[in-house]
């Protein structure tokens, strides 16, 4: 494995740098970087030793190299990319370490254009971006935060999967889209740009807000490739009754029952009480075994208007649905805040779910149902669809219609 290093940073860096080299890693770095890790006893080479060019301009010119980007974005699963990579000689790199040069510190303290303008950092930000486009080959990091749980992960398998591949890809583009939002803003205002185009770029760089769900009150009990998974089950849970469970993966609900019983799923599993169980799923609920790996939440939160995943904002509006038993139980499983999907529950637990990006497979999914008590669409059916659940022997259908609201219709 090979890494690339460029960071401002350095908090947590050093044991980061010294448990890679220790499981192998060749690490290439910037020349302050590299000072930094050389001086502390990491060994590592130096970005001019390995392009043969050295940094210019001051420092504006460190990585800008084909020889860096080839490195990030060459495809090796790709012939011919592979077969270019070796006819230059170039090396593939599988890690991009990058925190940026802080310019919303020094805009904080001074609007001196010289200085902010010598603060932006152009070539961070383009390895951060080259290593999320290509993440299913790269791991980009951003995020000391991020340090221990990509160690964790190495160590166990030796390997990122690639969820958290897409979490860690994610990440880097909000990082970078909100780094050069700050940057128009600071610099539309010191040069009294119009006020249209400061609110248009507010506008767009208004990724996150207060009605925007995240984990950050959970972040450093959370393993990264539970994330989203954990954030989707407090939203079921802040629907359904007490003593209710709900099994995730993947970003999509695979089992929920009204009672807690004994089954063998796989996912994060969430419980809406005191938790007295051991299993082997990472668990959500208001308490837990202290040998049981999850968190305890005391308040589950209903994801009406934004679901935040790792900084990627998702939206979809949603009501909340009311009712009891059955009619509950499928509503809410089906109040999924991004993917469209059909849930279908019988004696007070599903009996089918599926859920996919925009709905096209459903109506084919929806052909094998058997005469469950309750079906519930989290989107606006038709009457063909309706005619085909009754002729199947389904006595009840719920779905959402073009405003968020449930409707229900006894067949």
């Amino acid at each position: 494995m090979r890494a690339l290093f460029s960071v401002y940073d350095k908090r947590d860096l050093l044991p980061f740098a010294e448990r890679l080299h220790d499981l192998g890693v060749e690490i290439v770095a910037t020349s302050g970087t590299a000072r930094f890790l050389k001086e502390n006893g990491v060994e590592c080479v130096e970005v001019g030793e390995l392009t043969g060019f050295p940094e210019i301009l001051g420092g504006r010119v460190k990585t800008l190299h084909p020889l860096i980007f080839g490195a990030i974005l060459g495809k090796p699963e790709d012939p011919s990319h592979l077969k270019e990579l070796k006819r230059l000689g170039i090396e593939p790199f599988d890690m991009i370490v990058v925190i940026l040069n802080p310019f919303e510190e020094i805009s904080d303290v001074t609007r001196r254009e010289e200085t902010l303008i010598d603060r932006i950092d152009v070539g961070g930000a383009a390895l951060l971006i080259a290593s999320a486009k290509n993440h299913r080959n790269v791991i980009p990091l951003c995020d000391p935060n991020d340090y221990k749980r990509i160690l964790e992960l190495l160590e166990k398998s030796g390997d990122v999967p690639l969820q958290v591949r897409r979490s860690l890809a994610l990440k880097a583009f909000l990082r970078v889209s909100r780094y050069y939002a700050k940057i128009f803003k600071v610099l539309s205002e010191l040069y009294a740009a119009p006020e249209w185009e400061i609110l248009y770029m507010r506008n767009i760089g208004n990724v996150s807000n207060e009605e925007m769900f995240s984990l950050n009150d959970f972040s450093e009990d959370v393993p990264l490739e539970h994330y989203m998974d954990v954030l989707l089950v407090i939203h079921y849970l802040s629907i359904l009754p007490e003593g209710s469970v709900v099994f995730v993966r993947g970003l999509k609900p695979i089992f929920a029952s009204l009672t807690y019983r004994d089954v063998d799923f796989e996912g994060v599993l969430g419980y809406k009480g005191e938790f007295r169980k051991n299993v082997k799923n990472f668990v959500v609920a208001r308490d837990i075994p202290k040998s049981v790996r999850g968190i305890r939440v005391n308040e589950f939160k209903f994801i009406d208007k934004g679901f935040m995943i790792m900084g990627g904002a998702l939206k979809r509006e949603l009501s909340k649905p009311s009712g009891s038993g059955d009619d509950l139980l499928a509503c809410s499983i089906a109040s999924h805040p991004i993917y469209k999907g059909v849930v279908a529950v019988e004696d007070g637990e599903t009996t089918f779910c599926y859920f996919d990006n925009d709905g096209s497979n459903i109506f084919n999914r929806v052909r094998g149902l058997k005469a469950y008590k309750v079906v519930a669409f989290n989107f606006p059916i038709n009457d063909s669809l309706l005619n085909l659940l009754k002729g199947k022997g389904v006595r009840k259908v719920h779905w959402m219609n073009e405003y968020g609201k449930w409707v229900c219709s006894k067949i």
